[in-house]
């Protein structure tokens, strides 16, 4: 009979013990995103957003820790977050990750490529959570960087389900023009653009709108200039840019000289592009040192 009370005592004790556990992780939270969304560019560095939240009385601080596998082996990345009690707290983290095994069974679904853990200064683990995410491993792009197809990364003012239907239109257009995949990612607003120029890494192609052109600070609009420096493409989705004023203006490689509204876009190089509704088109004539990608006319672009 004793041995069969000390037996449940300890299945009690147990359990008790693994509800405060449960109890505890359940205060704090942690969850980790691909701020440009669920699909990525195997060996590029990405922009993450790691959210963690603290509903307990106490702060926390510590550090969300994960592995990044690379050729040369494998590294742990620790990113030290301070969050106060009772708050939510959303702080940007990079990292890269590898191409799937080849022999693994692919499928479309997104799959676990990485587990994070939030931890406390003495290391005790608070939280943990997997990174889901879909590896772009079409065709390569074909050029230089042997890219596995080109991300296309949005900023808009506000993010809505109908912009993720006119970016993957737009990203069609543009795969069918190049000649290579182009994977549209998911709309950032202006407060979640990148920081740093290494966060567009992946992105090759970056779309914004003029709203958001002037919601960018300083620091954000230095990181796309970088990354624009380094060798990626920006298309301006402009509205106003023909009043002039905007900070981006002295670096684009054009002239305004006048605008027209249409529901189609005309290139020669591209062909006709259907957009769903009318929208106003600039005319501008490419400044000397441009090189023209696109246009209708000799030196018009659209």
């Amino acid at each position: 009979m004793t041995r069969y009370l000390v037996h449940f005592c300890v299945v009690l004790l147990l359990l008790i013990y693994g509800a405060d556990v449960a109890l505890a992780q359940s205060e704090r939270q942690l969850y980790a995103t691909i701020a440009t969304g669920p699909t990525y560019s195997p060996g590029r560095w990405l922009a993450l957003q790691l959210t963690l939240r603290n509903e307990t009385s106490q702060p926390v601080d510590g550090s969300v820790i994960t592995d990044m596998q690379t050729p040369a082996g494998t590294y742990q990345l620790v990113r030290p977050v301070y969050v106060p009690a009772r708050s939510l707290v959303r702080v940007p983290m990079l990292a890269s990750f590898p191409v799937p095994d080849p022999n693994a069974r692919q499928t479309d679904r997104a799959k676990p490529i990485a587990l994070f853990f939030w931890r406390s200064a003495d290391g005790a683990e608070l939280a943990r959570q997997e990174l889901l995410a879909q590896a772009d491993t079409k065709s390569s792009s074909g050029d230089h960087t042997g890219l596995p197809g080109v991300l296309l990364a949005s900023i808009v003012d506000v993010p809505s389900n109908s912009e993720l239907d006119e970016v993957a239109d737009f990203a069609g257009a543009l795969q069918a023009g190049a000649g290579y995949p182009v994977t549209p990612g998911s709309p950032l607003s202006p407060e979640q653009a990148m920081r740093r120029d290494t966060s567009f890494d992946a992105c090759r192609i970056v779309t914004i709108d003029q709203e958001s052109l002037d919601k960018l600070d300083s620091v954000q609009r230095d990181a796309l200039l970088s990354h624009v420096r380094g060798g990626a493409t920006l298309l301006v989705l402009a509205h106003d840019l023909s009043v002039g004023g905007s900070w981006i203006a002295p670096h684009l490689p054009l002239d305004i000289v006048g605008e027209r509204e249409s529901p189609v876009l005309e290139t020669a190089q591209f062909g006709q592009i259907k957009l769903r509704r009318v929208a106003t088109h600039h005319i501008a004539i490419a400044r000397p040192e441009a090189t023209v990608v696109a246009s209708n006319s000799e030196n018009a672009l659209a």
